[in-house]
């Protein structure tokens, strides 16, 4: 059936005598439609890439379906350049291969070429030396240095003599850069003295610090510092008597990072104080936060700590940063756009840093209360850096999601337009040879089926390739999600230290932040692991359990029982599971009951399932539910839903079925307590672990 419509498809354009006609007085208007498109994504690519990307594959498509080679090599360049600004670059190598196929195909070969020069402004020839030139930028990024060469050298090539020197000098730096790479100093400086002496002559002063900058990381890299130095103060000086911001800037972090590395603390203080001049003229007010910072940092490596809280004072901006990212999250939540850029994970993490240093700062002078105060700070801005991570994760995963989606409709528009140009030349043939008709006929029939044959194929291939890319989105988002230790707690603990130091009880404390640390570091090591053995989870639950009974002795006592059967079974379970229960019995269960309670945690093997059931005979979860705060029950509904998510997640990606279920221990009593029975398969957790390790 689908074979006959395509046949009368066929036959309806072998009617219609003005279908050619047609087509070739429409190809200007579409490559306007093209460049427009084009030039659209460039004004908007940093501040909305996805926008971006969807009118770049609106053009690609535009170009496959007219046959338009110009617009679609230049559409490929212009993806692979967003993609590559994005640190994407293993996608934007495949771009800018892509442009190069279509552009030295034989649809973009010389005879093409010569039509393009007549018919369309864009210089064919600098859109194919541009694909090499950042195909070749992508390969040194990736460390593929043999291809990035072969692929440089072509651009400098004789094919390519009358390019504008601008880029072949661009394209030299590149050269160079790939030389060092390779160990070829030599080389590298020769062409890198040739391109400054050449910048000099033509009064070229962006080319020129360029040169220099470029010699002096090299001689820095083997270890030659007076000559980087020498270098980086010649670039430095260029640039700010040709008022080149962005080159200036460069300089100044070269010589703080030279300076650093000597541990000249005052030069590298006078480079970053020059940076924070010309960053707030510009009113940059992330730079300025970031080497505020780094001077802090220096001054307290050198134990100078009165300068660097003066430094780190001024890279915190608290309220406005946490009052916007508020409202910004909020409207994220309703209408599903991310937070602008100044409010991302990057920013934030500068002031969670800054808190962070300040705390320690307040150590080395036992300023032990404001070293509280600041690690207090520094928990709650890390916690709004998670958040924002989350953001920018929704953002890669949604871009990653639509590149995927467009580049399966762009293969399927190449596939047709393969199909329609097999059409088109069979009914060519099939008017010329009348005779014939219904041999030719038969052919057509044979070579459509096997087209649907290939298209199904491929149909096949991408929907295959489409799933493993959704399993790899959902451990990435696992990954995120693995690890999160309630912020309640973290403040708890802390709260708990405050209490010891304020009754002069420093021996107390001592023991409190290190079985705390103790704790903290087991759970960041145990969440880069999808499971953990199950001693690792037992042990990391008694230090928590010995910490929370620390602080509520007269309020419950626990017992924590293992089955003799899990001994020696290797068993493995998801890390940071039981814990939020754990915290959920004591917070709001036992904390609130009259009398001291009991918290039991079993540990059992049932039918090859890894049961674990946590009893308590707190308060119950109704009573418990109406003396909760508004902020109680958001923090409690993240960490249940934390884990509910990371279950559904394991069970999709390893094809488990691990299970949970709540109940109160007593119902209608007056503590009616609580029981959660986790159910873990061991069988299919065992494959799954060894899945992950192999």
């Amino acid at each position: 059936m689908i074979l006959c419509l395509i046949f009368g498809n066929i036959e309806a354009q072998n009617n219609n005598s003005s279908y050619y006609d047609a087509k070739k007085g429409s190809q200007q208007q579409y490559a306007d439609s093209v460049t427009i498109y084009l030039d659209s994504a460039q004004s908007i690519s940093a501040k909305a890439p996805l926008r971006a990307v969807s009118y770049i594959n609106r053009a690609i498509e535009i170009s496959i379906l007219k046959n338009d080679v110009s617009g679609e090599g230049r559409s490929y360049l212009a993806l692979g350049t967003i993609q590559q600004d994005m640190s994407q670059h293993s996608l934007a190598t495949a771009n800018f291969k892509k442009c190069i196929q279509t552009l030295t195909s034989s649809k973009g070969g010389n005879e093409y070429k010569k039509k393009v020069s007549r018919s369309n402004p864009v210089n064919y020839d600098n859109v194919l030396f541009d694909a090499y030139l950042q195909l070749a930028s992508s390969l040194e990024v990736l460390n593929k240095n043999d291809e990035a060469l072969q692929n440089i050298n072509i651009a400098l090539g004789n094919s390519f003599s009358a390019i504008d020197h601008v880029r072949r000098k661009n394209a030299t730096r590149i050269l160079a850069s790939i030389q060092i790479n390779q160990g070829n100093t030599q080389g590298a400086v020769a062409l890198l003295n040739g391109l400054l002496e050449q910048d000099r002559s033509e009064k070229n002063a962006s080319g020129e610090a360029q040169s220099l900058l470029a010699l002096g990381h090299l001689y820095e890299g083997i270890g030659n510092g007076n000559k980087a130095l020498e270098y980086y103060n010649l670039a430095k000086s260029v640039s700010d008597q040709s008022n080149l911001t962005s080159l200036s800037i460069e300089s100044n972090d070269a010589l703080a990072q030279f300076y650093r590395s000597q541990g000249n603390l005052a030069q590298e203080v006078q480079a970053r104080s020059s940076n924070i001049v010309i960053n707030q003229k510009a009113n940059n007010s992330y730079a300025v936060k970031k080497e505020n910072f780094e001077i802090g940092n220096a001054y307290l490596n050198s134990n100078n700590t009165a300068m660097a809280d003066s430094y780190l004072q001024k890279s915190l901006d608290v309220k406005g940063m946490s009052e916007d990212l508020k409202n910004d999250l909020t409207v994220y939540g309703n209408t599903q756009q991310l937070a602008p850029i100044p409010y991302r994970s990057a920013e934030l993490q500068i002031g969670a840093d800054a808190y962070k240093q300040l705390a320690q700062s307040s150590l080395k002078r036992n300023e032990f209360h404001k070293a509280l105060e600041y690690y207090q700070h520094y928990a709650l801005i890390q916690d709004s850096v998670q958040a924002a991570r989350s953001l920018e994760l929704a953002e890669a995963i949604e871009l990653s999601n639509s590149i995927g989606q467009n580049q399966q409709r762009i293969q399927l528009l190449e596939k047709e337009r393969e199909l329609t140009d097999k059409s088109i030349e069979v009914l060519r043939q099939d008017r010329e040879l009348k005779g014939v008709q219904v041999f030719n006929r038969n052919i057509i029939i044979f070579g459509l089926g096997f087209c649907m044959l290939f298209m199904m194929i491929t149909a096949f291939i991408m929907i295959r390739n489409t799933k493993a890319r959704r399993k790899a989105d959902k451990i990435l988002a696992l990954q995120s999600l693995s690890g999160q230790m309630n912020p309640h707690f973290i403040f708890n603990a802390l709260n708990s230290v405050n209490e010891y130091i304020s009754q002069n009880d420093e021996r107390a404390a001592n023991r409190y932040l290190s079985s705390f640390s103790k704790l903290m570091r087991q759970v960041m090591d145990d969440s880069r692991h999808a499971f953990i053995p199950l001693e690792e989870e037992v042990e990391m639950l008694r230090l928590y359990l010995q910490l929370e009974h620390s602080r509520f002795k007269d309020k419950f006592t626990y017992e924590l029982v293992i089955s003799e059967d899990l001994q020696n079974l290797g068993f493995e379970l998801p890390p940071m599971i039981i814990q939020p229960y754990l915290e959920n019995a004591i917070w709001h269960g036992l904390r609130y009951r009259d009398g001291l309670g009991k918290l039991n945690i079993s540990f059992e093997l049932l039918n090859e399932n890894l049961i674990i059931t946590i009893i308590d005979d707190g308060i119950g979860l109704a009573k418990s539910k109406e003396i909760k705060t508004l902020n109680q029950m958001k923090q409690a509904s993240l960490g249940m839903q934390n884990i509910r998510t990371r279950i559904q997640l394991m069970n999709e990606i390893y094809k488990t079925d691990m299970k949970i279920s709540i109940s109160e221990t007593f119902p209608g009593a007056e503590n009616a307590g609580a029981t959660v029975v986790i159910a873990i398969p061991q069988v299919t957790v065992m494959k799954a672990a060894n899945t992950v390790r192999t």
